[in-house]
């Protein structure tokens, strides 16, 4: 995420990130929510945040690790 973020900003483009750690979507995006992705009402309220202050959103890059326990076969 970081990566694709800087790059994107590099480009010229506004850049939104919505993480569990503010400080560090703060670091390389435009407009930073905190919040965790398993919650969709708080990623639908931060889509929307977003929408409203830069007015679209183009591109969307899910780039949120889930780690599951358990087995490889499970």
């Amino acid at each position: 995420g970081k990566a694709c973020a800087e790059r994107l900003r590099g480009e010229g483009a506004k850049v939104f990130g919505f993480a569990r750690r503010l400080e560090r979507a703060q670091s390389v995006c435009d407009l930073a929510f905190p919040g965790d992705v398993r919650d969709a009402q708080a990623v639908e309220a931060a889509v929307n945040d977003c929408v409203a202050e830069l007015g679209r959103i183009d591109v969307l890059i899910h780039a949120a690790g889930v780690i599951g326990s358990g087995g490889l076969q499970d």
